[in-house]
C-alpha cells in the first residue's frame, strides 16, 4: 500500500481545508452559511465565455507568462481605473495563491528568483555561487528595493547586511540577502499569522 513520505506527513493544511468541513457540517444542520471565498464567482459565468471554451482550437495549453496575460492586465488596468486607480500593466502580477502553496520561506525564494545557487562538478566544491534567476524579474527587483531602507531600519536586515559587508561580501550580495531575510519574515508572520516585531529572534532550532 502507498505511503506518505514524510514530507507530504509535515506539510500544514490549508485553512480552507480546515473549514470546508466545519462548513459542512454546519449546513447539514440547517445553519445558513455565507461563504466569502476570496475569488471565487457569485455570478453566472458569460456565455461567451462558456463558448470560446467549448471550441477552443489549441493544441497545447502552454503556461501562461510569470507576471500574468498581458490583455488581462489590460483589462483589470480599465477596470482599476474606474475607480480612479493609477496604475499600468507594470504593476499588476497575476498571482496564484500567495504563501500558502509554499512549504517553507526557501521555497519562496526560489520561486522569486533570489536562492542562491551552487555549482559543483566533480570533486570542486569552490565554485561561486549565484541567484537562479528563474522567478518574476519586476517583483524581483522591487524586493531589492524594497532591501535598501530594510538594510538601515529593519534591525535583523541591518544585522545580516552589516555582517555580510563586515566579513568583506560585495554590496549587491549583501542586499540580495537582505531580500532574502524580507521574505523568510514575510513568510513567517503569514504562516504564524502573527504581527511583525522589529527584532523578534526565534527560539526554535
Amino acid at each position: 500500500m502507498p505511503t506518505i513520505s514524510q514530507r507530504g506527513i509535515d506539510m500544514p493544511a490549508s485553512p480552507i481545508r480546515k473549514l470546508v468541513p466545519l462548513a459542512n457540517r454546519a449546513k447539514a444542520k440547517g445553519t445558513v452559511v455565507y461563504h466569502l471565498n476570496i475569488g471565487q464567482p457569485d455570478l453566472a459565468t458569460p456565455e461567451v465565455a462558456l463558448r470560446a471554451a467549448h471550441h477552443l482550437d489549441r493544441e497545447v495549453l502552454e503556461y501562461s507568462p510569470s507576471e500574468g496575460i498581458l490583455s488581462f492586465r489590460k483589462k483589470l488596468v480599465e477596470y482599476y481605473h474606474k475607480f480612479n486607480i493609477d496604475v499600468c500593466t507594470d504593476d499588476i502580477i497575476i498571482t496564484t495563491g500567495g504563501f500558502t502553496y509554499f512549504q517553507n520561506a526557501k521555497q519562496v525564494s526560489r520561486y522569486l528568483g533570489i536562492c542562491p545557487t551552487y555549482e559543483q562538478s566533480g570533486t570542486s566544491v569552490n565554485i561561486r555561487g549565484h541567484i537562479n534567476r528563474n522567478g518574476d524579474a519586476y517583483t524581483r527587483g522591487l524586493l531589492y528595493i524594497a532591501a535598501w531602507p530594510a538594510s538601515r531600519f529593519n534591525a535583523q536586515c541591518k544585522e545580516t547586511y552589516t555582517r555580510l559587508r563586515q566579513n568583506g561580501k560585495p554590496g549587491k550580495l549583501a542586499m540580495i540577502a537582505v531580500a532574502n531575510k524580507l521574505v523568510r519574515q514575510a513568510f513567517a508572520v503569514v504562516a504564524h499569522d502573527k504581527e511583525y516585531i522589529d527584532g523578534f529572534v526565534s527560539n526554535r532550532p
